[in-house]
């Protein structure tokens, strides 16, 4: 019976934990992104 309970408990915490992953990972993503391009663009504009 624990053996079932633990079973169900790490069933139930493991999408949380890799949706949360997912969520930080893309807002890494999206910050990297956002400050390669406004590097770019302050390559372009300040010459």
């Amino acid at each position: 019976a624990v053996h079932v309970a633990t079973g169900k408990a790490l069933e139930s915490t493991v999408p949380g934990v890799r949706s949360t992953f997912q969520l930080s990972f893309a807002q890494d993503v999206f910050v990297m992104y956002l400050k390669s391009l406004s590097r770019m663009y302050f390559i372009c504009n300040y010459k």
